[in-house]
């Protein structure tokens, strides 16, 4: 049950500032900022919302005997030939996320293969094992490797992930929605999705970071917004809204 003591914490004043969050490679054209200061679906405007509770191959041998002999049969064991064994291959990245631009580079393996070939963020015929530089790259891509033996194909694949930086800065609250002065902060929370008013990401920032704090994200549209916590735990109002793409 909210007590008087989260109603005091409704701080109105908390507010993002828009147009100054940037994205790799520049400031995005596709910045906006939702109008008012409306909390999220489903609350009461400015009113107390919910705490966020931080949450092979094979052998075959046989043996036998004569019953009441002196005869002992022999014992057999057959392997399959290397050529009748499946391949196997895997592709490997030195990096699985990278800043807009970035290069990575991919090293593979195979056993039981005669040719490997490449497809999705790269191309063309492969030797079995090897080493390949691949860059600069300015979107997140799939890369994938298949290599064919007698036995079968066998495919791996690597992702690498583009990353952008999320800056975000906002009016640090100095009064309670009574007006009255703000004993302390605990710190901040940065909520986060890719749908309005549906925050599925939650990060935690601490008090003294001067209204201002930034992180990687992979490359997309981000709705966010920030609510501050108290020293004992409570949770404010959301503030306003502010929308950005990271490229």
């Amino acid at each position: 049950m909210w007590t008087s003591r989260h109603r005091d914490l409704g701080l109105i004043v908390l507010m993002l500032l828009f147009g100054l969050a940037g994205c790799a490679g520049g400031e995005s054209s596709g910045a906006s900022e939702s109008s008012g200061s409306s909390n999220a679906a489903g609350s009461n405007s400015g009113g107390p919302l919910p705490l966020v509770r931080s949450e092979s191959s094979s052998s075959t041998s046989t043996s036998g005997s004569t019953a009441g002999g002196s005869t002992t049969g022999g014992s057999t064991t057959g392997t399959h030939s290397s050529a009748d064994q499946p391949p196997t291959a895997q592709l490997r990245s030195s990096a699985t996320s990278l800043s807009k631009g970035g290069s990575t580079t991919l090293s593979w393996s195979s056993t039981h293969a005669d040719s490997c070939s490449a497809s999705g963020g790269w191309g063309g015929s492969k030797a079995t094992s090897g080493t390949q530089s691949i860059g600069p790259l300015d979107s997140s891509t799939t890369f994938t490797l298949s290599c064919a033996g007698a036995g079968g194909t066998a495919v791996s694949m690597v992702a690498v992930t583009i990353e952008g930086t999320l800056d975000l800065r906002w009016q640090e609250p100095t009064s309670t929605v009574d007006g009255s002065p703000l004993s302390g902060l605990a710190g901040y929370r940065i909520h986060y999705g890719h749908f309005s008013r549906d925050y599925t990401e939650v990060r935690d920032v601490g008090a003294n970071v001067g209204g201002s704090y930034s992180f990687s994200v992979p490359a997309g549209t981000y709705y966010v917004a920030m609510t501050a916590v108290g020293l004992d735990g409570s949770e404010s109002a959301y503030s306003n809204e502010v929308v950005k793409v990271i490229q």
